[in-house]
Parts: C-alpha cells; sequence; structure tokens
C-alpha cells in the first residue's frame, strides 16, 4: 500500500491532515512537559509550607505526606527497604506536621482526617505487600495515623 492509497483512506484533506494530527500531537506533548515542570519539587514545597499558616500550612504538608509515601511503596516494590522506611519516616514527620497545624489551629480538620484516613488504607495495602520483617515500621506507622485521626476526630466534637 502506498503513500497514495493512505491519503485516499484519510479522505480529502491528505497530506494537510497528516500535518495538522502531527502538529497536534507536538501540543499535547508539549503541554505534558510543561505540567511535569510546573510540579513543585519537595524542597519548594516544604519551604512553602513552613512558612504558611492554618488551613494552607496543614493543606501543603499533607501533600508532602502523600508523595512521601508514594516514594515510600515504590522503594518497597522494587526491594529497597532502607529507602522504603526513610521515605516513610518522612511520611510521619510531614502527617504529623498536617495533624499538629489542623489541630492547634482548628482549621482544615475534617479534609485532614479524611486524608489521614486515606493514609491509613495506603499503608494497610502497602504493609500486607512487603516481606514480613518490613511490615512492622509500615504497621507502627498506621496505628500513628490512626492515633492523629482520632484526635483530629475528638477535636472536631469538641465543637
Amino acid at each position: 500500500m502506498g503513500a497514495g492509497a493512505i491519503f485516499r483512506r484519510v479522505g480529502s484533506g491528505g497530506p494537510r491532515f497528516l500535518s495538522h494530527l502531527f502538529l497536534a500531537g507536538l501540543l499535547v506533548l508539549a503541554a505534558v512537559r510543561c505540567a511535569a515542570q510546573s510540579q513543585p519539587t519537595e524542597g519548594e514545597m516544604l519551604a512553602e509550607a513552613e512558612s504558611a499558616s492554618g488551613a494552607k500550612r496543614a493543606k501543603l504538608y499533607l501533600r508532602l505526606s502523600e508523595r512521601r509515601l508514594i516514594a515510600a511503596k515504590t522503594e518497597y516494590d522494587n526491594g529497597d527497604s532502607e529507602q522504603g522506611q526513610a521515605a516513610l519516616n518522612k511520611f510521619r514527620g510531614y502527617a504529623q506536621e498536617a495533624f499538629q497545624t489542623a489541630e492547634h489551629t482548628g482549621k482544615y480538620l475534617k479534609q485532614t482526617e479524611i486524608t489521614l484516613r486515606n493514609f491509613g488504607r495506603k499503608l494497610e495495602g502497602l504493609k500486607r505487600s512487603v516481606a514480613f520483617e518490613d511490615q512492622k515500621p509500615i504497621a507502627e506507622t498506621e496505628l500513628e495515623i490512626q492515633h492523629m485521626r482520632d484526635g483530629l476526630m475528638r477535636k472536631m466534637w469538641q465543637r
């Protein structure tokens, strides 16, 4: 099948259609690249979180926590339990900071509790997917997350 047959099948646009299709593909590729580059680094997010207050601070620390939890899962999936543990420790610290901010300011309580609940579910899944000897630190982190949730629930029902 020659190029002429392809153009006849495409329709009357022929080469023009293919050039438009190519340009559309380039635009999509550029948009994806731009979106990937616009993601702030962990350091930038941490600096912003440290300088923020109230709900914004809690929200940023939750986003940082989520990134570290994803990193921990990736490391454990790759068989690197030491790096997984390090990412899990950072996750725990960021989640603790989000919890303390929400609890002390009384802002973003409900969303923080919901996000911590989702983290608990993800930790349960992670714990089930790793080797037995790697489960203990994940279980301890899961328990800490549950204690944070309990504290937020008490604070919300106190009102």
